[in-house]
């Protein structure tokens, strides 16, 4: 018996096309199930680290809206513990009246700094807390069940 026909079936009954689309199928399923299933290089222990949230040019509202001890989440993350809040007018560069440029107050938006601890930041290939990835300049909304809002991370330290 001849292994291919002439009609390029295989034994008679599987055509080389068939088969190879089936091949090329059970090895991505394969290659998938490697990616998404396949273990880790090891443990990442979660660390401790603090960092600060900026909030820039917010209404009045949110100067009160975070408070030290509030828990931070973002998308379900639990994002730490607010240990520090400091408040300031927003400011910026304008055009004066005389045509110089100055620093100028607003007087109805602020600055918000928020100091924050967490016990779940993650290191590998990268900072992460949860599923988000943490770096110094990276933006978050961050929520404590009152209010929500977006703000860049200006600085982390890692605890030993």
């Amino acid at each position: 018996m001849k292994r291919i026909n002439e009609n390029g079936r295989l034994f008679g009954k599987l055509h080389l096309f068939d088969l190879l689309i089936l091949i090329l199928l059970l090895v991505g399923i394969v290659g998938m199930a490697l990616r998404f299933v396949g273990s880790d290089d090891g443990v990442i222990t979660p660390r401790s680290a603090t960092y600060t949230v900026e909030f820039v040019e917010k209404d009045e509202y949110f100067t009160t809206a975070y408070a030290i001890g509030d828990t931070l989440y973002e998308k379900s993350e639990n994002m730490g513990t607010v240990t520090n809040v400091e408040v300031r007018p927003h400011q910026s560069v304008e055009v004066l009246p005389d045509g110089t440029s100055g620093l100028v107050e607003h007087v109805t938006t602020y600055d918000i700094i928020l100091t924050v601890e967490t016990d779940n930041l993650r290191e590998h290939d990268g900072y992460f807390i949860g599923s988000q990835e943490f770096l110094n300049g990276t933006g978050h909304t961050l929520s404590n069940g009152f209010a929500a809002a977006g703000g860049t991370v200006r600085a982390i330290t890692i605890k030993e």
